[in-house]
């Protein structure tokens, strides 16, 4: 015990101190927790500690509880998984294709990224979103990102509808229903869902980030939206849902079985979503886990069935990475059980400038209306989205992410002389893209473009418009970003914020002149623009 001790408090060394935000850490095993500690300030201000007993928002990790909720009222009877959500929410657009409440559970819905929504409606990054906002954004939206069922594609939509669910079936708030059939038999006391901005919570912590100077500055969170995110909660209570997994003194077997079943594809491709869970394996172990970021707060929770071993880790500064934490206690902690002939990163090789240069280029995928630019720097190879992720060669055509190994990138030549790269991300579908030729126009072409673009789904107007031979996309709050083409009547921002990268796509009458565009990012895709006379 004392070896493990001094080993954990190692790893967090950096942050116990009364001048920095920290972490809570709690590890189980075999239904003990067996270490349980606080590092650095829950408010730097007042000068309060971070203790086990300190109350955090645990952004993502939440949505495990939520889909307890729905699992409960399937067992009781009170919905099918299969039923469509339209039943419960009649406000939501009817599709075409029907929208399963599985569909929401696994992330297979289609529905877009409730986060970017207000920000391409030209809200800022910081905007407070209320549960109001959600629902008149959600309700308008006319389009998903892809047939139900066809992929996975991660999307806090599903889970806040999820919630609505719950309350619409159960007629009290997701918090009062979790209340009383989770928190409360469990002994869960201070754990909530935080469903009003303005509550006032006893003994939890406050967020930070660094600026550019190292100083410390506030990061408040911005919703009362709940279901995907939502629940305070301290690594004591956690403990005590963990134990649930084992003894399932709440809902039975049965729903603690429904929990780890993983997601199938309409294709029956498994994915390792399940129940707000992931269900992973590490080093040969399989783990049932979830992470969560928002604002400054970071959590993991790992569980280990076999060997019932389990770790979660809560923090309040925005740069602490809380799954390597996590990794580096398992690592310890279960070394005589892990497999640790599995590479925790694959091994690369080196590749000449020559071989490199074939992939450069745009690559576009028409299915999800998405581009992505593969470029060079000082000889290494970089992948773009928000920022440029550099690439590791495997061999001459696979490559993957350096900062997340399981993103690979395969590249093709094809019988025709066009080049392919298929991306892959796991055990999810794989995406194939196609590289595109960027087209060089004149200022009469440019001018094409230029003019006023409303999207109904959105309730926003753009603008694109030439500055010194360059086209712009204007966008409210958001200034101006350069247009680059791609292709004929297809565009990219590269410098979209928070946003990533958009892509957009114009369409034409038969007299061959613009009508309007089809925009899409990673998690909202296809939302139509039309021109304005």
């Amino acid at each position: 015990m004392t070896s493990l001790v001094k080993t954990v408090d190692s790893f967090f060394s950096e942050w116990a101190k009364a001048s920095s935000p920290g972490c809570a850490v709690a590890i189980m095993k075999d239904g003990d927790v067996i270490y349980k500690q606080g590092y650095g300030m829950a408010n730097l201000e007042y000068g309060i500690p971070i203790t086990p007993q300190t109350i955090f928002p645990i952004a993502s990790v939440s949505k495990q509880f939520t889909a307890f909720a729905i699992a409960l009222l399937a067992d009781r009877g009170k919905l099918s998984l299969d039923d469509d959500i339209r039943s419960y929410l009649p406000e939501m657009h009817d599709f075409g294709d029907v929208v399963t409440i599985r569909h929401l559970i696994h992330h297979t819905s289609g529905l877009r990224e409730q986060t970017l929504l207000p920000i391409l409606a030209g809200e800022r990054t910081d905007h407070i979103t209320r549960i109001v906002d959600f629902k008149a954004m959600t309700f308008r939206q006319k389009g998903l990102n892809y047939k139900p069922g066809e992929r996975f594609l991660y999307s806090n939509t599903n889970y806040t509808l999820l919630g609505m669910i719950v309350a619409r079936i159960s007629r009290q708030s997701l918090n009062d229903f979790c209340q009383e059939n989770i928190f409360k038999p469990l002994s869960m006391h201070n754990t909530l869902f935080y469903d009003e901005y303005e509550m006032l919570v006893k003994n939890r912590a406050y967020s930070y980030r660094e600026d550019s100077e190292g100083k410390y500055k506030k990061w408040a969170l911005d919703t009362d939206t709940v279901g995907g995110t939502g629940i305070f909660t301290t690594i004591e209570d956690l403990a005590l849902w963990d134990q649930n997994f084992y003894d399932a003194k709440v809902g039975g077997q049965d729903v603690i079985t429904q929990m780890h079943t993983k997601g199938l594809l309409n294709s029956g491709e498994s994915i390792t979503y399940a129940f707000g869970l992931g269900v992973n394996t590490y080093k040969g172990l399989t783990v049932v886990e979830h992470s969560g970021g928002h604002a400054g707060f970071r959590s993991a929770f790992r569980r280990f069935p076999e060997p019932h071993f389990s770790v979660v880790i809560l923090s309040n500064h925005g740069s602490v990475n809380t799954f390597e934490l996590a990794n580096k206690i398992i690592d310890f902690y279960l070394a005589d059980n892990l497999n640790n002939d599995e590479p925790e990163q694959p091994t690369s090789i080196e590749l000449s400038s020559k071989q490199l240069n074939q992939h450069i280029g745009f690559y576009y995928c028409s299915d999800i209306g998405s581009t992505i630019p593969i470029e060079m720097r000082e000889g290494k190879l970089f992948v773009y989205f928000d920022a440029g992720y550099e690439l590791a060669a495997l061999s001459e055509t696979l490559f993957y992410v350096k900062a997340s190994p399981e993103v690979k990138y395969h590249f093709e030549k094809m019988a025709d002389g066009s080049r392919q790269m298929i991306e892959s991300v796991g055990r999810d579908k794989p995406t194939v893209y196609k590289l595109v030729s960027p087209e060089p126009m004149n200022c009469e072409q440019e001018a094409e473009y230029s003019g006023k673009y409303y999207s109904q789904e959105l309730d926003v107007t753009y603008s694109i418009l030439l500055q010194e031979d360059n086209l712009m996309l204007e966008r409210p709050t958001h200034g101006r970003r350069q247009l680059t083409s791609v292709f004929v009547d297809g565009f990219i921002v590269l410098e979209a914020d928070y946003l990533g990268t958009i892509n957009l796509l114009f369409h034409r009458d038969t007299d061959d002149q613009v009508l309007g565009f089809k925009l899409s990012t990673y998690q909202a895709r296809h939302i139509e623009f039309v021109k304005q006379n």
